[in-house]
């Protein structure tokens, strides 16, 4: 599957397990031990931290605005949401997160 915009597919999965002896992690969440890799990726990711603060945010401040699977299946139970398409959903909290956002800050 292409994304739009994208030239190429991802062939190599890493994850960043912050924290972990052996933070960096393949698809199949098992240590990266390849340098190459691992440098490819800490590049990519202070880059990605930089391009965050120069915008005026930091990564903790940007993770934190995230919401988890769980999350989003109990606004879809307690709203019956199972034909929206999830974007929609995600709209949804977004205007709920702002309202309250609002209410609480006025």
């Amino acid at each position: 599957m292409r994304c739009k915009g994208k030239k190429a597919l991802a062939h190599f999965s890493v994850k960043f397990w912050g924290g972990d002896q052996l933070p960096w992690r393949d698809g199949n969440d098992k240590p990266v031990t390849d340098t190459e890799i691992i440098a490819r990726e800490q590049a990519l990711m202070d880059n990605a931290e930089a391009e965050d603060k120069a915008a005026g945010e930091d990564a903790q401040s940007l993770r934190g605005r995230g919401v988890t699977v769980g999350f989003l299946l109990c606004l879809t139970f307690a709203l019956d949401l199972w034909d929206w398409p999830t974007w929609q959903v995600l709209l949804l909290y977004r205007y709920i997160t702002w309202c309250l956002f609002a209410a609480h800050h006025a």
